[in-house]
């Protein structure tokens, strides 16, 4: 089945909109807009209405170019011309100027990967965080939340407990041997 020019123009033209256009088109009954003709006339007659296009085309044909240099340009001087040029270069925002940087605009596409790539390294630390939570240091000999070498236990205690604790199993009782 092949889509007809018409049916590619509608169904792409959403992307073309934002602000107070595309919510504009948002609020449109579903269904209200068939033909791409249809589709012309409701967004003209909602963002370009007849009062304004005729003031547009006024302006438009009654256009007059201001005359900046007080007189003919090909009567001055040499010296004049250059400089009411060089004037006019400065002051027309058209040219190009070393000195503005244009900052470049992220696209969608590029603005998607920067919120996936921020989420996944919120998730990253999330579950780094959560094992870190997990791994806890146990003492070998109290069995507290401590490392071994400060454990506060006695250790001449713990071995004569030891100690004590061979003697009633019987091994190393060298008294029977003589």
């Amino acid at each position: 089945m092949e889509l007809g020019d018409d049916a590619i123009r509608l169904r792409l033209f959403p992307f073309l909109l934002r602000d107070r256009a595309k919510s504009w088109l948002v609020s449109l009954p579903p269904n209200s807009i068939n033909t791409w003709e249809g589709l012309a006339l409701k967004f003209l007659f909602k963002f370009f209405p007849p009062t304004k296009v005729a003031r547009l085309r006024s302006e438009i044909n009654n256009f007059i170019q201001q005359d900046t240099s007080g007189r003919a340009f090909i009567k001055k001087s040499s010296i004049k011309a250059y400089e009411l040029l060089d004037e006019m270069a400065m002051k027309n925002q058209q040219w190009s100027s070393e000195r503005i940087q244009s900052k470049k605009v992220a696209d969608m596409h590029e603005v998607d990967v920067i919120i996936k790539l921020t989420t996944q390294v919120e998730a990253l630390t999330k579950m780094m965080t959560a094992q870190v939570k997990q791994a806890q240091v146990v003492c070998e000999l109290c069995g507290g939340p401590h490392p071994y070498d400060t454990c506060q236990v006695n250790v001449n205690n713990l071995l004569v407990e030891q100690a004590q604790a061979i003697r009633i199993l019987g091994i190393g009782d060298y008294s029977s041997i003589d």
